[in-house]
């Protein structure tokens, strides 16, 4: 990362093998879990936030949504069932 000076090492990369639409799903990287995988990922991609709160109203919140962003509190049944939709719809687009 430019900032930061940490490193970013893929372990698997299957874009090469298939057109389809990939979900990546990274673990917990720490203070960078949202930098890393946009570095990873290189292309277009959304973000699946889970518990979103403070997000919903400050600057970072504005930069997600002007990228892409699905923010899922998980203790709502009516976030996971948007978020899930939307996931779905983002998939068959391709």
């Amino acid at each position: 990362m430019r900032l930061t000076g940490r490193r970013l090492h893929v372990l698997r990369d299957d874009r090469k093998k298939s057109n389809h639409p990939i979900i990546f799903c990274p673990t917990h990287i720490g203070s960078v879990d949202i930098e890393m995988p946009f570095l990873a990922v290189k292309d277009p991609c959304w973000l699946v936030l889970g518990n979103p709160r403070e997000l919903y109203k400050d600057v970072n919140g504005m930069m997600l949504q002007m990228n892409g962003w699905i923010p899922l509190d998980i203790l709502h049944k009516s976030d996971r069932t948007a978020a899930k939709a939307q996931k779905t719809a983002l998939l068959k687009k391709g």
